[in-house]
């Protein structure tokens, strides 16, 4: 067994004995009455700062003040998607924390919005700071996918299990009664960032075919030699695109070597620097190609051609999938993305932009 295993199960084991004494010293069954004809404040938590679950979920804002306009919502979560909450979903107020806050912290958000009618927890497995955080919180109503917590009283675990995770909120609107609403994702547009990508772009009359290589984790991540048979044989259908990149600063390195070495057909955008430029890249391409991540969620909002790279996980596949009118997903062969067959990537590729 690998080091990198052997602390894994190490960290498991603390987390299940530190889940244990939680539910002993928190896990208070909820006496809340629950009403779902009545909703005045919801307190929803969003500490995980990923922005393709945000971008999943952000039509539950919206499907609540449908049918509670005066609802207030608050929205728990970190500084790096406190703007992304402000500015594009409707929330009301949000309140920011760390990613892992100390207790002192947790207590000092808690006092500040107890008592709300509604709590949603979407974590699968609450540990002993998610406990004590809802313990806090007070709420009349908690809705999670924890079912074996008894602080949770709209226990959706089992009933959305192996649903996409858009289900799961959809599944907690219904709870209110809440079945005429828009499905479809809120995507972030900042028109300042779309005219920037734009003016740097310049493409004239050439498609655009958007790659996003890498995910989170070494397994989503496509080599740089895998990056090169794609491009290869991108260039070899003679479509007459560009392909240009999504990636992180931490990766860019790796991205301008393929873009020097392939500079008749690839772009690395110097505007490209922030997810709303990312989404403002994605918005004007006809194909995106990327891996497991947020920019399949971004894509699928666009409602934009996808083809979607995924490894063999089903239950993962099952929740976190594309949802839009046209898309390809092409599983590895491998638990690593890089087990991808670019044959099938570039017959997909093939397939979509002939339905231009």
């Amino acid at each position: 067994m690998s080091i990198r295993k052997i602390i894994d199960k190490i960290r498991l084991s603390r987390d299940l004995i530190r889940r244990r004494i939680g539910i002993v010293l928190f896990d208070n069954k909820n006496s809340g009455e629950v009403d779902f004809n009545q909703l005045k404040r919801i307190v929803i938590f969003r500490l995980d700062a990923k922005i393709g679950d945000s971008i999943v979920s952000s039509f539950v804002y919206r499907g609540f003040k449908r049918r509670f306009p005066n609802v207030i919502i608050d929205v728990i979560t970190t500084t790096e998607m406190s703007d992304m909450y402000k500015s594009y979903f409707d929330v009301d107020n949000v309140y920011l924390s760390k990613k892992r806050p100390g207790y002192s912290e947790i207590a000092k958000i808690a006092d500040k919005v107890a008592g709300a009618d509604l709590v949603v927890h979407f974590s699968k497995s609450l540990k002993m700071k998610d406990l004590f955080f809802l313990k806090r919180l007070n709420g009349k109503a908690v809705a999670g996918l924890d079912d074996e917590v008894n602080l949770v009283n709209i226990k959706l675990g089992n009933k959305t299990k192996d649903q996409h995770f858009s289900y799961k909120y959809k599944a907690l609107l219904e709870y209110y009664n809440i079945t005429d609403f828009d499905e479809s994702y809120v995507i972030p547009n900042s028109k300042k960032c779309y005219a920037e990508v734009a003016s740097e772009l310049n493409l004239a009359e050439d498609y655009l075919i958007v790659i996003n290589p890498f995910g989170s984790g070494t397994p989503r991540k496509l080599s740089k030699q895998k990056l090169q048979e794609l491009i290869s044989r991108i260039r070899s259908l003679e479509l007459g695109v560009k392909i240009a990149f999504t990636v992180s600063p931490a990766e860019k390195s790796i991205i301008e070597e393929l873009v020097e070495g392939n500079s008749d057909v690839c772009l690395l955008l110097d505007s490209c620097h922030s997810i709303y430029h990312a989404i403002a890249l994605i918005s004007m391409a006809d194909l995106v190609i990327s891996v497991d991540t947020s920019m399949v969620h971004i894509a699928s909002g666009l409602n934009k051609k996808l083809i979607a790279l995924y490894n063999p996980d089903m239950n993962n596949y099952n929740e976190w999938a594309p949802k839009s009118d046209q898309f390809e997903v092409i599983f590895s062969k491998e638990n690593h993305i890089n087990g991808v067959e670019i044959d099938k990537v570039v017959a997909g590729v093939e397939l979509l932009m002939a339905a231009k």
